[in-house]
């Protein structure tokens, strides 16, 4: 690749270095409380260790202090004014790291405190550095060493810019107001550019510090919020399953109880049908048997026929109601088509059936469902809604099959709706397998249920 081809793609990519450097220094705040969360959290930090950072810095001009003697034995006016100076900057730094924690206002603007105790510790040493060795400009060369203390400063780029600018430019300014000094004197213009430089290095290594600190609080605040959503939503499932578990527990108890009353209708049926049957067949074979004696049996056999015959009809209703074969054999619009023509013969009301449209065969959850409610609803209209006629239709739909059951009755009350056996285990039922249950109606009463076919097998 030639040199003026691998220019443009050296630049580019300096470029999109830079980009990302300028982005990832950017402020990441998703809005305006999250970053005024931080400025809220560095002004705490600020108020809590830069009394401590005082307190430190006092020690050691004292603990320095001895290492004067050694470093300053040919000068002894430099060894005082250094003395003097450890002791005032560890005074100034100890009165103010006292004073700033009981100041209410310095919690408020602890950063401005921190700014202010650092302007003034660089204009106590820029004084120093010129009153000590007279003037003399290679003692400030090593003013380039103060801007680091800027770096501690947790403040924005653009408060840490003015804030390290103004840390120079205030111990030039005091290096250039003690009397002994002078900026004719030679060098002091490259120690003042270095100053700057060294500025601008602590601003950049200062913001890098800032930029890390400010991610890693908006990393673990959003992790603190997700923690508190994974909590919340940990507590709300934990209610919902609660909620279902005691939901299938009363179905549980619901369903123990629908089979307990259906055993009790049937040993009723049985005790009420056959068994009056039954005894009335025993008493016809003993009156048979006298009859046969004296050659009179033929009106006792045919009473015994018919007799049989109802034995019969009862036992029929007792197997529909337990298991309706017809819904194995011929599915469950032969099979409500029996129960219909039975209720009648038994009532004498008109009961119109019609199935439209309907898909078979149906799953056998979804057929023995719909027939247990066919039977407690008509049982329902027959015994307390007084109705002359019931209409029971049966239509499949897009997502199912409905059924339909009409009565001409007394109607229900709403308040009513659920509160009964019969009515609590129809919807039950449908629920059981996705549908719903509806009743309608002001003069006469319409129940709409609904199955569904997806998920019923």
């Amino acid at each position: 690749m030639s040199e003026a081809m691998s220019e443009p793609l050296v630049s580019e990519r300096l470029r999109r270095r830079l980009g990302d450097l300028a982005q990832w220094l950017a402020d990441p705040g998703r809005d305006e409380a999250e970053r005024a969360a931080f400025t809220a959290y560095t002004r705490q930090l600020t108020a809590v260790y830069w009394p401590w950072l005082g307190y430190g810095l006092a020690a050691a001009a004292i603990l320095w202090w001895p290492l004067d003697a050694v470093v300053f034995h040919l000068y002894p006016r430099t060894r005082w004014v250094y003395g003097v100076y450890r002791l005032t900057l560890a005074a100034m730094d100890i009165t103010i790291a006292t004073a700033l924690p009981k100041l209410k206002i310095a919690h408020r603007h602890a950063e401005l405190g921190a700014i202010i105790a650092y302007i003034a510790n660089l204009a106590l040493t820029g004084w120093v550095l010129a009153e000590g060795p007279r003037g003399d400009a290679l003692w400030f060369y090593f003013s380039f060493m103060t801007p680091q203390f800027s770096v501690l400063l947790l403040v924005p780029l653009g408060m840490r810019f003015y804030a390290a600018f103004l840390g120079s430019a205030v111990i030039v300014a005091a290096w250039g107001a003690n009397p002994s000094s002078s900026f004719a004197t030679p060098g002091v213009t490259a120690g003042i550019s270095f100053l700057v430089f060294c500025t601008l290095l602590a601003v950049f290594i200062g913001h890098v510090l800032y930029a890390v600190l400010r991610r890693g609080f908006y990393l673990s605040r959003r992790v603190e919020v997700q923690r508190e959503d994974l909590a919340m939503l940990a507590d709300r499932l934990e209610r919902r399953v609660d909620d279902q578990t005691r939901a299938l527990r009363a179905l549980h108890h619901r369903a123990q109880d629908l089979r307990a009353q259906e055993r009790h209708d049937i040993a009723r049926d049985l005790h009420d049908d056959l068994g009056q049957e039954l005894t009335s067949l025993r008493l016809l074979v003993g009156l048979g048997r006298q009859l046969q004696e004296r050659g009179q049996g033929d009106e006792v056999l045919n009473e015994l026929d018919e007799q049989i015959g109802r034995v019969q009809q009862s036992l029929r209703r007792v197997l529909v109601a337990l298991k309706p074969r017809l819904l194995d054999e011929q599915g469950l619009v032969e099979a409500l088509r029996v129960l219909v023509r039975e209720l009648e013969s038994r009532s004498g009301l008109a009961i119109p059936f019609e199935a439209r449209d309907v898909p078979e065969p149906l799953p056998a959850p979804v057929s023995t469902a719909l027939f247990r409610i066919a039977q407690e609803a008509l049982n329902n209209a027959l015994r307390h809604a007084r109705a002359s006629r019931v209409d029971v239709r049966l239509i499949g739909t897009s997502a199912g099959v409905r059924l339909e059951i009409e009565d001409d009755g007394a109607g229900i009350a709403p308040g009513r709706i659920g509160s009964g056996q019969g009515t609590l285990g129809i919807r039950e039922r449908a629920e059981a397998l996705g549908g719903d249950a509806r009743w309608s109606g002001q003069s006469g009463t319409l129940l709409t249920v609904n199955l569904p076919l997806e998920d019923s097998s």
